[in-house]
This record gives C-alpha cells, sequence and structure tokens, in this order.
C-alpha cells in the first residue's frame, strides 16, 4: 500500500544572537557575520568583532529552506543599537548551497525600534570578493556597503531595481539589493545610476568618487 508524502516544510536559518543567560556577551553590540565550511558541514556564524575567536551564535545551512537568514537580538532588542557586519569574503563558500537552492541568499536583521541616534542598529555589507549568486538584504535598520578595506579602482551600478552590481575590472559581485549607503574604496570609484534607479542614502569614502 503507498502512503501520500505529506509537504515538506521548508524552514529558515534562525540566528538568535547574545542569550540572556551568558551576561558576559549580552552587552556586545558589534558583531560580523561570517560562512565557514567545517568539513563539508556549512555555517554562518556570529562572532564579536573586536575578538574573533568569540563565536556569539550560529546555524548550520543543510536544508533548502535555509537560504532564508533571520538575525535577531535574544532578548531587549529595544535597548541596544546593534551592528552587524557581513563579511562578503567569506560568502563563496556557500556558492553550490545558495545555487542548489534557487540561487539567491536572503539576509533579514530584524532591529528593535531603538532611539534614534542613541542606540541604532546598522547592518554592513564589507570585505573584499563576494558571492557568486544574488544577494537580498531586508532589514529595519540602515543598511550599508561598505568598500574602504579595497584598493583598487570600483565601479557600482546601481540599477533601476534597486540591485547594485561591484566590480574592480577583474571580479564582480552582482544582485545586491537592500543598500542604502555605499562607502567607496580606496581608490577612484566610480557610481552609475541606471535610468530611473536611486539611492535612499549617501555616498562617501576616502578614495576619489565621481
Amino acid at each position: 500500500m503507498l502512503e501520500a508524502l505529506e509537504p515538506r516544510l521548508l524552514l529558515s536559518a534562525d540566528i538568535s544572537y547574545l542569550d540572556p543567560a551568558n551576561s558576559s556577551d549580552i552587552t556586545v553590540t558589534d558583531l560580523t557575520l561570517k560562512a565557514e565550511d567545517l568539513g563539508g558541514n556549512l555555517f554562518l556564524k556570529l562572532y564579536q568583532t573586536s575578538d574573533l575567536s568569540n563565536e556569539v551564535a550560529s546555524v548550520q545551512m543543510d536544508d533548502a529552506g535555509d537560504v532564508d537568514v533571520n538575525i535577531s537580538r535574544a532578548a531587549d532588542a529595544d535597548s541596544y543599537g546593534d551592528t552587524i557586519s557581513v563579511d562578503l569574503s567569506t560568502l563563496s563558500v556557500l556558492d553550490s548551497f545558495v545555487s542548489a537552492n534557487g540561487g539567491s541568499l536572503n539576509i533579514n536583521f530584524a532591529g528593535g525600534n531603538e532611539t534614534p541616534l542613541i542606540a541604532d542598529d546598522h547592518l554592513v555589507l564589507q570585505g573584499n570578493g563576494g558571492p557568486n549568486y544574488a544577494l537580498n538584504i531586508n532589514s529595519s535598520s540602515d543598511t550599508t556597503l561598505d568598500l574602504s578595506s579595497v584598493a583598487s579602482d570600483l565601479s557600482v551600478t546601481v540599477q533601476a531595481d534597486g540591485m547594485l552590481t561591484v566590480s574592480d575590472g577583474v571580479y564582480s559581485v552582482t544582485g545586491i539589493s537592500g543598500v542604502e549607503n555605499i562607502i567607496g574604496g580606496a581608490g577612484l570609484n566610480t557610481v552609475v545610476f541606471e535610468d530611473g534607479a536611486a539611492l535612499a542614502g549617501r555616498i562617501s569614502g576616502a578614495g576619489t568618487t565621481k
């Protein structure tokens, strides 16, 4: 006798950081998100930015629904202004996994209802290199693409659909969405807006921007 199979529920990858039970970590507000391949097992891990040996939260990427990543503070989100820095240079280890599960990694950062200018949340995309898949950012906080660590000249294209493409002439990162602010690299930064394209925030940087 054949039994009907129940449809599989695709669950997201949830990272709830800074467990209130760990009093030594509860006041940490500057965190870095890295992708890691540990013996063939894929993880997204949150580290304390000032002490990268301190892992504060992680999730294994082993289910198709894990391309949807939800990041939030475990408790008292309204009381802290957190900065989550996504290390783009590590995300390429997820290339095969993301490509096999829709081709897009969706990072959702749920900040709290903080007091403006006192406890604001920030989401920062930074680092050399990047993934070979679309990266979609959804956050209630302001989101910045920080390219200040890149020494070479860069070309940034803001598309009409809100997507960003970044290239140094050899390598490129495409399909980044949800960005409000851009910090350019140390070299010449050329920012091109397609017809109808707009950026909600501002463009700045140590290098020359045109």
